[in-house]
């Protein structure tokens, strides 16, 4: 097994890209983690990261949900709820 390259970027912004080379591979991927959800909820203010999830899939601009799905699915997106 060959050694890994991998390389760590971290911007002001507090982003950290997290790179590992693949010569042997002829394509690009990448992950965006986002620390979300639930437990991020202002106090008080319970239940918004559920309505954010909620409206984000009802669709956007002139495609519903469906077409949404489809169009991510057909880029290759993979989402968690």
């Amino acid at each position: 097994m060959e050694p890994q390259d991998i390389q760590t970027y971290k911007f002001e912004n507090g982003l950290t890209l997290v790179v590992e080379s693949m010569p042997a591979v002829r394509s690009a991927a990448f992950s965006l983690l986002v620390p979300a959800g639930s437990i991020y909820d202002p106090q008080g203010r319970n239940g918004t990261a559920a309505i954010l999830c909620e409206l984000v899939t009802r669709g956007a601009g002139k495609r519903d949900s469906q077409e949404l799905s489809d169009a991510l699915d057909d880029l290759g997106v993979q989402r968690s709820e």
